[in-house]
């Protein structure tokens, strides 16, 4: 049971994009719009990922494929908005 995942910039908000070229400080500011430091959200786990035999799996986590009000509803529960890393559109 694990506790802790990632939630990649792309997936926190349809209206919130970065460029490569970006700091991590317009980053950490793009972000503190949409979520604050602490606050609590609900998430979709979209991926769980092995890396080497021994070390925890990578959970990667999408805040705008869940519904934030009190359901927290799955937003695609079909699978089709979420692509797995390396499997591109």
């Amino acid at each position: 049971f694990r506790r802790n995942g990632l939630v990649p910039t792309h997936q926190v908000s349809n209206f919130l994009e970065f460029s490569k070229e970006d700091t991590d400080e317009d980053k950490v500011a793009g972000m503190e719009g949409v979520v604050n430091r602490g606050e609590t959200v609900w998430i979709k786990v979209v991926e769980l990922k092995e890396t080497f035999p021994g070390e925890p799996v990578k959970v990667t986590c999408s805040i705008k494929l869940a519904s934030q009000t009190g359901d927290a509803a799955d937003l695609d529960p079909e699978g089709k908005d979420y692509f797995p890393s390396g499997r591109g559109r």
